[in-house]
């Protein structure tokens, strides 16, 4: 479902999403009421909204909330020309599985949706840079005095880090970061060797482990 007050974004994003293998527009609204009225009136056949931050009416926040209080419930991605630092966090603090921006490739899009029908988070790359830094220094349970095994890196390996747990490859995230592949190959081999790790599996296992993601069941 696509939820945007604007008619002509809404055509722009389906076209696109026309293309895509294994996605198919069952509904659009204009406003989070008119979302969840949707998602009522169309039983078990709703799985993703991909949600606007500014509309009318009800906030995106609390959209969000209702569409995973429904049953089944419904994940959110939320595509948004915004690019407030905040709402990232907040948003995905309440519920919301992606976030990506506007200005991002189409790609990114595609694959957020398909990363919240797994049940996993995606964050696009332009997001992913910004937050990097924010994301990694709160990365220690509250009230923890565990020393956070990430401090060890710099903060060029931080980003490259998030990038590399949202599961990216090699060549999207230079691309991301506008740098040689190579570069950062080496920024990944920096990684496993300050955090003591040998394979992805056990990367991320330690970004669920001190919430940089959360991989839900």
């Amino acid at each position: 479902m696509l939820v945007d007050d604007h008619h002509l974004i809404r055509a722009g994003i389906r076209q696109l999403l026309e293309s895509a293998p294994n996605i198919r527009i069952v509904a659009e609204a204009e406003c989070g009421e008119q979302a969840i009225e949707k998602v009522r009136a169309t039983p078990n056949q709703i799985d993703i909204a991909v949600v606007d931050v500014e509309m009318p009416g009800m906030s995106a926040q609390q959209l969000i909330q209702l569409l995973l209080q429904q049953n089944p419930p419904v994940r959110s991605v939320v595509l948004t020309g915004s690019g407030d630092e905040s709402f990232p966090s907040k948003l995905l603090t309440n519920g919301a599985y992606s976030y990506v921006t506007k200005s991002c490739d189409s790609q990114h899009v595609v694959k957020a949706i398909e990363k919240a029908m797994r049940n996993e988070r995606y964050l696009s790359p332009d997001v992913a840079k910004k937050l990097a830094f924010k994301v990694l220094h709160h990365s220690v349970d509250a009230g923890s005095s565990e020393e956070s095994p990430f401090d060890r890196l710099s903060v060029r390996e931080k980003q490259c880090l998030l990038l590399l747990v949202q599961e990216q490859g090699i060549k999207e995230i230079a691309q991301s970061l506008d740098i040689n592949p190579k570069t950062i190959n080496t920024y990944r081999y920096r990684i496993f060797q300050k955090l003591n790790l040998n394979s992805d599996v056990e990367l991320i296992r330690l970004a669920v482990r001190y919430k940089l993601i959360d991989k839900k069941e």
